[in-house]
């Protein structure tokens, strides 16, 4: 009964990514095709937040621009990476799965605009953050700090099967 428990979280966590991939991606073509005014942006609180779509060739921060095949292939990777140590180690509570889930949503938002499109459709501005940038960059900035939140406060008090500490000393 333990391994149905198990795999309907699986499920739950599947459905939240679905449903987090659907909202950026609905949003990124929403934005595509808006009909913005002459400025290019379409403001929605004055001095602090507007909607400008731009074409992001690179990463963050526009860093390897023009290594597209590079961006999709470290996607890839990551996501089979990530998901193997999910099954692999299975760890636990609700920092690791908020961060697996918003980072694992985030990568596919933004691998699905690299494979369709060959860049990523960003539109958010913010006036004191320079970059424009996407619900899924959001997902994924907000899952790294869960992710890190439990490297650095939760994953050490893990126990294996047999009641040792998970973790190594040095």
């Amino acid at each position: 009964m333990k391994n149905v428990k198990n795999y309907k979280w699986y499920l739950i966590g599947g459905i939240i990514i679905g449903l987090l991939l659907f909202f950026d991606l609905m949003s990124k073509y929403l934005v595509q095709n808006m009909d913005l005014n002459d400025m290019g942006e379409v403001v929605v609180i004055p001095h602090f937040f507007s909607i400008s779509y731009a074409k992001n060739y690179g990463a963050a921060f526009s860093s390897f621009d023009g290594y597209g095949i590079f961006l999709i292939c470290f996607a890839i990777v990551f996501l089979v990476a990530f998901t193997y140590y999910l099954f692999r180690f299975k760890p636990k509570g609700a920092w690791w799965t908020i961060g697996y889930v918003l980072v694992t949503a985030g990568t596919l938002g933004n691998l699905v605009d690299r494979i369709f499109f060959g860049y990523v459709r960003d539109f958010i501005k913010i006036s004191f953050f320079p970059p424009i940038f996407n619900l899924a960059d959001s997902f994924l900035v907000v899952g790294m700090i869960c992710l890190f939140v439990y490297i650095l406060f939760f994953s050490h008090k893990e126990k294996n099967g047999d009641g040792e500490d998970k973790t190594t000393t040095s």
